[in-house]
This record gives structure tokens, sequence and C-alpha cells, in this order.
């Protein structure tokens, strides 16, 4: 697996962090506690795609406000900033066409056989018509029209999207409401934002679960749903997958509302690892919400134990050669 970081993805705006929970620099601490892995493990991602792209896939009314001071800052959930636009964008929005690019190369990458781990992005709660959430735009949207468009990814291939964040994906849902071509599992807990029953409706694969829940009951859920994915690639098969890993599951996180901790979050990338491995399915990993302490470490661990997995059945690989 390829981890993509680039300084450049962290939302760094000084004594302003404290406007908000969600640690922007938190991949900045997730590369320093991975330093011990080989160098070839990490890349560094393309430019930020340039805000026009990204209009480009938007509705009208939704490419226009993407330029707005009160439409960004309502959407980032943060107050009315005595600031100009532009600072806001080069501190908050260009990180994000930046994590936006990162999707992208990564998608390229997956249809290529390769598995990567953007340190940003998943930004679920943006659609093609709306920001919100924290979510300015669409990462996964943004790169699957990219590809289409492109002729990488036919208009019929199938897509699979995985969201463990601990907040439904309605953004992705409104995005892909009328192309059953992406098939979506998201467990998320139902007792917190966002609210709209439309958007859930859109799930292929809906797993809700109450506030509190913990991480026993959370995997057992999570394996009775993954159980049902090998099914659904043999009648049709995934070109790739999509994977939004929030850490926003913890028990220590301010939002999520869920009681995991760090072995329950390390154990869940592990289940789905091997499901996408058993399908053969290469995949495209986000880092999704995170908003308490323990994120970047969460994450750090995970990357890990993934690393792990990788390397053994790399040796087992070389020994059935021998």
């Amino acid at each position: 697996m390829h981890i993509l970081y680039d300084e450049g993805l962290n939302i760094d705006f000084g004594l302003l962090n404290y406007l908000h929970p969600f640690d922007g620099c938190k991949f900045r601490k997730v590369r320093r506690m991975l330093a011990d892995l080989p160098s070839a493990s990490f890349q560094t991602p393309p430019p930020a795609l340039e805000l026009a792209r990204l209009q480009a896939h938007m509705g009208a009314r939704h490419a226009a406000q993407c330029t707005q001071k009160e439409y960004i800052l309502r959407a980032l959930e943060l107050p009315a900033l005595p600031l100009p636009f532009s600072w806001i964008d080069r501190k908050i929005l260009l990180p994000m066409r930046r994590a936006c690019a990162a999707t992208l190369y990564a998608a390229q990458g997956a249809l290529q056989g390769q598995s990567y781990w953007n340190l940003a992005g998943g930004y679920h709660h943006a659609s093609a018509l709306n920001s919100e959430g924290f979510c300015v735009y669409n990462d996964i949207y943004t790169a699957l029209q990219e590809l289409r468009g492109a002729g990488s990814l036919g208009q019929q291939q199938r897509v699979l999207l995985i969201d463990v964040d601990a907040h439904h994906g309605n953004g992705n849902a409104e995005a892909f409401e009328t192309d059953r071509s992406v098939f979506i599992l998201d467990q998320f807990n139902s007792q917190i934002y966002p609210y709209g029953e439309r958007s859930r409706q859109r799930l292929d694969l809906a797993v809700p679960l109450r506030s509190g829940v913990d991480g026993g009951d959370y995997l057992r859920a999570l394996d009775q749903a993954l159980a049902q994915l090998p099914a659904q690639h043999a009648s049709r098969p995934f070109a790739l997958a999509f994977v939004i890993a929030g850490s926003d599951v913890l028990e220590s996180d301010p939002l999520g509302g869920m009681a995991l901790t760090i072995q329950d979050c390390i154990a869940r990338e592990e289940r789905i690892w091997r499901c996408l491995h058993c399908m053969q399915v290469p995949a495209v990993w986000l880092g999704g919400g995170g908003y308490g302490k323990q994120s970047a470490q969460t994450i750090a661990g995970a990357l890990r134990a993934l690393y792990r997995l990788e390397q053994e059945v790399a040796g087992a690989r070389s020994l059935e050669r021998l």
C-alpha cells in the first residue's frame, strides 16, 4: 500500500485552529509516527486540482457558491471571521483541493492494481449540489467523474464504496443517487448528524448503529456486512473500492458518539483489508473524520497493521514460488 502525504495536505491556520475540533495538522503527526516505515511506502501526491476542474462536476449554483465566503464558512462550521476569502482559500480550501488531487491520483493507481491510503480526503458530506459538514468538495465523486471522462473507467464498471466513518455519508449518497454502478456500504451512528432519511434510503447496504456502541457490537455488525460483498463481487465485479476510514468512531472522539478503542479501529481496517484482498479489489483508503486526540495514533496504528498484512502476503507468495 502506498501512503500519500505532503505537507500541503495539512490545514494549519494558527490560533484559529481552536475554532474547530478537527485537527488539521494530524497528517503531519501520522507521518512522523511512521518515520521508520520504508521510504518507498510514501508517495507525494500531485498538485492541487484547479477550482475550475472541481466546479465542472458541480451544479451551477453550487459552483458559484464555492467562491462565496459566507457559504464556505457555513459549510466549514466556522463563525463569521473578519478575514479575507483569499486567506480562507489558501489556508483551508487549497489543502482540500490537494486532497482531491490525491484521491484522483490514488484512484488512477488503483485501476492499475495498486492500493493507496490518502491521509486526507473522504469528504462524504459534500455532494455535487452542496457543501456541508466541513466538506466543501466531494473528492470521490470528482475522481470518478474524471476517470470516466478520460475513459479510464467505463460508465458501467462497478465501484465499491465502504464508509465506516461515524457519520452517514449523505453527500456521497446524494451524489450517486441515480448512479447504481456505485455500491455503497455505510456503517454509521444513526442518532447523530446528518439526519436526512432520503440519503439513507440510497444506501445499498446500510448498517445503522446506536450511540455508545462498543467495539464488539460494532465489529460484529461490520463482519455481517462485509460477508455480503463477495456475492456482490461475483455477480458483477468491482473495478476498485474506496474506503472512508474515519477515526471518529473512537470513544475519545467528541463528535462520533461511539465507544471504540484504538485496537477496535485497527481490527476494523484489518477486516476490510482482508475482505478486499480476498476479492482482489484494489482500494483507495481515505482519512475521513476524526476529531479526538487519538486520531493520528489510530491512523498510524492501522497503517502499520496493514503494512504487516501486506508483508505477510508477499512472504507467503515468495514461499509458494520456491
